[in-house]
């Protein structure tokens, strides 16, 4: 397990090195990466409860086609927006 846990550190650390390296500040991306996540789980969570249901009673295959769908229509609003700026 010690040997797992410094492998994945050493692989976070050349994350944030590549990052810096292309201009990209690791601690904002990570920070973006958290936001969009959160708001991708809460609307599983909504459709899942608008569905009757609960996430915990969906299988792992269940939950990531919830969770693609939800990437697709987020993407596909961001898309409309950015559209209706030009």
């Amino acid at each position: 397990r010690e040997l797992l846990t410094a492998e994945i550190g050493d692989l976070l650390f050349a994350v944030a090195s590549l990052a810096r390296k292309v201009q990209v500040d690791p601690e904002y991306a990570l920070k973006k990466a958290l936001a969009t996540f959160r708001l991708r789980f809460d609307e599983m969570e909504k459709r899942a409860v608008a569905g009757g249901t609960t996430l915990d009673q969906h299988s792992l295959e269940a939950l990531e086609e919830i969770w693609q769908a939800v990437k697709r229509d987020q993407r596909g609003q961001g898309r409309s927006s950015k559209e209706k700026n030009k």
